[in-house]
């Protein structure tokens, strides 16, 4: 349970928004007790619908898509777009449009991720703990570049084989990233088991690790770790089939 009290009235709030109540002195011992025994399967759906939808990730190739998400959990989902449009150079207005799609297929995806993580560590030392929760803060940014270069790495890239263009249609012999259950639900999964278990550890005490954290206190750290190298595995694993992966930018109305 969070020890900052300013902050675990948030958490409850959040929560009380997502199942649609209001917090009241009635109602918070009830949505206490359900954050503390909260499925794995609801996680999941705080984590896609408040964070994953909102910043933007679905639209994102997917190494970028990661570090969107996880800047997004850790940020906030608008901070996290308008991170990416300050690192991008497109107008930084918390919206995913036209000319930020435009200006993240002009950048190579390589520079992009470092001048991502780049700006995150700028922001983090710039943050008045960072004295107190720096190194982890930072060692959480490394291993989600790593990761996110490992995807990048082991995605085909769309002029290979043959291939000139990516587009919204499939050619019979690959699919897109998104619609892959492998992948989205191993970087979901393997986030939402990681930064519960980690995130305290870490300084990380925003309210997406919390809701984590409240649903998993009974998770061990070495799940926690199988759950990482699941995750990475999973990832790798898809890349390497024999169906080729593609990027296709959709929205989602709520």
């Amino acid at each position: 349970m969070p020890n900052d009290e300013a902050t675990w009235a948030e958490v409850r709030r959040a929560y009380a928004a997502f199942k649609g109540e209001k917090l009241t002195a009635e109602s918070n011992a009830r949505l206490v007790a359900a954050l503390k025994a909260i499925p794995a399967a609801e996680v999941r759906e705080i984590y896609l619908k408040r964070y994953w939808r909102t910043a933007g990730c679905a639209e994102l190739p997917a190494p970028l898509a990661l570090m969107q998400f996880d800047t997004g959990v850790n940020h906030g989902p608008v901070t996290a777009i308008r991170i990416l449009q300050d690192v991008i150079g497109a107008d930084v207005d918390g919206e995913i449009g036209p000319q930020t799609m435009a200006a993240i297929a002009a950048m190579p995806m390589a520079k992009l991720l470092d001048a991502y993580a780049e700006e995150r560590r700028v922001r983090y030392r710039a943050m008045a703990h960072f004295w107190r929760f720096g190194r982890g803060w930072l060692a959480r940014v490394d291993k989600t570049l790593t990761l996110a270069r490992t995807v990048l790495r082991e995605t085909p890239s769309p002029s290979s084989k043959g291939q000139t263009t990516m587009t919204e249609t499939t050619n019979g012999n690959s699919k897109w990233w998104g619609s892959s259950m492998t992948i989205w639900g191993a970087l979901t999964t393997g986030l939402a088991a990681i930064l519960p278990v980690f995130g305290p550890l870490l300084g990380l005490d925003l309210t997406g690790e919390l809701i984590g954290q409240l649903g998993a206190q009974s998770v061990a750290a070495g799940q926690a770790l199988v759950a990482l190298i699941g995750t990475i595995l999973t990832i790798t694993g898809r890349a390497r089939a024999t169906m080729l992966i593609e990027r296709r930018a959709f929205n989602v109305k709520l």
